[in-house]
């Protein structure tokens, strides 16, 4: 299990992406909205970039590893600018990425390292359960302390303070 940041990281630096066991992933989940958009945690907001990031990075999984599967979870997709929402579709029909839409109500982890996921797929109503290779969390933004501070004194709203 790693987050985006982590996955992004690995890009950059060119790092192979691997399983925790040190394999190369042949399933692979993003679970969208991770510590935002719920009232639990007290983050009632939408970071505007965590599904344009899950779409872009499980595209460049799809590249690494073409016969992978890839699954996105989501609440609802969120492609807030010019051109994301046919990076959306790009994803699905070039790259055979398959978005699921639900929340996830379990994870764990098997003793070969491979994760099990429990989710319900709410456009069909049906409980799902899948095991994945690797894991990645799309972690929702919190503004700094900082950005908060200076939101406060010019009287600009700042979501998350």
């Amino acid at each position: 299990m790693i987050t985006s940041a982590d996955l992004e990281e690995k890009f950059k630096s060119g790092r192979k992406v691997l399983t925790s066991e040190g394999k190369t992933p042949g399933r692979i989940g993003f679970i969208h909205c991770v510590g935002s958009r719920d009232e639990k945690v007290g983050n009632l907001y939408c970071s505007k970039v965590c599904c344009v990031t899950g779409v872009k990075q499980a595209i460049e999984l799809k590249e690494m590893f073409p016969s992978s599967e890839v699954f996105n979870f989501y609440m609802d997709l969120r492609m807030f600018d010019r051109h994301f929402e046919e990076l959306y579709y790009e994803a699905q029909q070039k790259w055979g990425v398959s978005f699921i839409r639900g929340r996830l109500s379990e994870c764990s982890e098997n003793p070969d390292g491979s994760i099990i996921l429990k989710t319900e797929d709410t456009l069909t109503g049906k409980p799902l359960k899948m095991t994945v290779d690797l894991l990645v969390l799309l972690s929702g933004f919190v503004p700094s302390g900082g950005t908060r501070g200076i939101s406060k004194r010019g009287c600009i709203p700042c979501r998350g303070a």
